[in-house]
């Protein structure tokens, strides 16, 4: 049996070591995967297909994308739900990028975003474009929707209702979101903090700089913050069928508020080392 095919036996103790990845920049660095992405690959190499299908929506998105790719010529059923889960977070993450753009026009950005991710989570040959999924999915999808916003600024394609009483969809699509800034356990969120650095670059910046600080605390919280920020989850949610960072790691509801507190006062100190790059956008708040 291919070794990266789900185990017949659950109870088999010999775990599958995780491929590296074939690509290197463009220095002749190497691609990599993060030690959680790559922990999370590997847990899911143990997974029965019993297994997999109850907690596939767990998945790390860069995970998501290498299961994809493990069943992609081997099982069409899980082949494609696998693509459905990639689909719905590929949404997600463009209508955060793109939000308060004309509803036609945003559904013009995210069609074309999740077609191109889908080719190349299932393309058969590697390639720098397709590896990077498994590196930063997040960031890869979010580019590609902000080029796309930016070649449509001035255009028909991209203005079309623009001036056509339409509802305030904006509103419906937050409640559908899972973002941290409508986290219900958060008071500032991390997220809602990052949005006030207009400067791409160093929101970048800014979210490394947070993640090293936070590899001094809690042990748990650096993976707490990606999940959230990058991956979309809620904090809490009583709905068992939705992925939370309190359910993952079995804490309370209590338990997570508080250490995202603490998360969201190293968030703080960040932003007040940088006070030039504050923003009115998080609504005067800090």
């Amino acid at each position: 049996m291919n070794e990266f095919l789900p185990p017949d036996d659950p109870s088999r103790l010999s775990k599958p070591s995780v491929p590296p990845l074939t690509m290197t920049t463009e220095d002749g660095k190497p691609y990599t995967r993060s030690p959680e992405v790559t922990e999370n690959i590997g847990e899911s190499l143990c997974w029965t297909i019993a297994i997999l299908l109850a907690r596939y929506t767990s998945l790390l998105n860069e995970a998501l994308v290498f299961n994809i790719r493990r069943f992609r010529g081997h099982d069409e059923h899980i082949c494609g739900l696998l693509l459905q889960e990639l689909t719905q977070r590929v949404t997600r993450i463009v209508k955060a990028v793109i939000r308060g753009r004309d509803p036609l026009a945003k559904a013009d950005i995210a069609m074309q975003v999740e077609m191109e991710i889908l080719e190349l989570a299932i393309a058969p040959v590697p390639s720098r474009k397709s590896e990077v999924l498994e590196v930063a999915f997040t960031q890869a999808v979010r580019r590609r929707a902000i080029n796309l916003r930016d070649q449509l600024k001035g255009t028909v394609q991209g203005n079309r209702g623009r001036y056509k009483p339409v509802e305030d969809l904006d509103e419906e699509e937050k409640k559908r979101r899972r973002p941290l800034e409508f986290a219900p356990d958060s008071r500032n969120s991390p997220e809602a903090a990052l949005v006030a650095f207009q400067d791409e670059r160093f929101r970048d910046q800014a979210y490394e700089i947070v993640m090293a600080k936070l590899e001094g605390e809690d042990e748990r919280m650096p993976l707490m913050f990606r999940l959230v920020v990058v991956d979309g989850w809620t904090i809490w949610s009583a709905n068992p069928d939705v992925p939370t960072v309190a359910r993952h790691f079995g804490l309370t509801r209590g338990q997570t508020r508080y250490l995202f507190e603490k998360i969201d006062n190293i968030i703080a100190a960040v932003l007040d080392a940088y006070p030039g790059k504050k923003r009115a956008a998080t609504g005067g708040q800090r």
